[in-house]
């Protein structure tokens, strides 16, 4: 029988999921020149495991939680999302690096700056919201 716990275990599953391949994916998108990229991928999956892996196992933990739950689907929600955040965390640190790898995900070898334009536009404001700024003896609506 479907609830609307049937929905929730798989979506929260899907944003836990998410949320940590994308703070994986960011930080090994930011490959310093000179590094390999098999070595700067270890060093990502290095850099976030601990994070990440606590980040799922509390979250784990606290679905697992609710198995004593007397609201029978209350406990099979706990149990399940429990369950799919622990394979969550073992497709994470298995197969996404394998995909990454067989993919060839590209890399930034150097850091981006913002544009020419933004930076003149953020020079820019401190003069312009000065000047334009009227005091309160001044205005009509004081």
């Amino acid at each position: 029988m479907f609830t609307i716990v049937s929905s929730l275990a798989p979506l929260t599953i899907l944003v836990t999921c998410t949320a940590a391949l994308v703070y994986i994916q960011s930080r090994f998108a930011e490959c310093p020149e000179g590094t390999l990229v098999d070595q700067h991928q270890v060093f990502a999956l290095a850099d976030k495991f601990v994070a990440t892996t606590a980040s799922i196992v509390a979250a784990s933990i606290g679905f697992a939680a609710l198995a004593v739950s007397g609201i029978r689907p209350i406990r099979e929600m706990g149990l399940w999302v429990a369950a799919g955040l622990l394979l969550t965390w073992i497709v994470i640190f298995t197969l996404f690096p394998a995909l990454q790898k067989i993919l060839a995900t590209p890399v930034l070898r150097r850091r981006t700056t913002a544009g020419r334009r933004l930076l003149r536009l953020i020079d820019a404001l401190p003069a312009f919201s000065y000047r334009w700024r009227w005091s309160c003896s001044r205005s009509p609506l004081c």
